[in-house]
């Protein structure tokens, strides 16, 4: 679960930035194809996922401690 939720937290922000980006209205570049075959997102292998989303949940049990109910 940790992973998916990794996954798609990313992928949100990606989009996130393409859309704000596109509003410009300026062409968008594109990275080499070698870059971006090899590219392994912003924090590579050093992150694990685990500790992104047990992030998140401190910050839930925190901040809207009710989600767990």
């Amino acid at each position: 679960m940790h992973e998916a939720f990794d996954e798609a937290y990313m992928a949100e922000g990606s989009c996130m930035y393409r859309m704000t980006a596109m509003q410009t209205g300026q062409p968008l570049r594109k990275l080499p194809e070698g870059l971006r075959r090899n590219h392994t997102g912003p924090w590579g292998e050093r992150l694990d996922a685990r500790l992104h989303l047990n992030a998140w949940r401190r910050v839930l049990d925190r901040e809207e401690p009710d989600y767990a109910r």
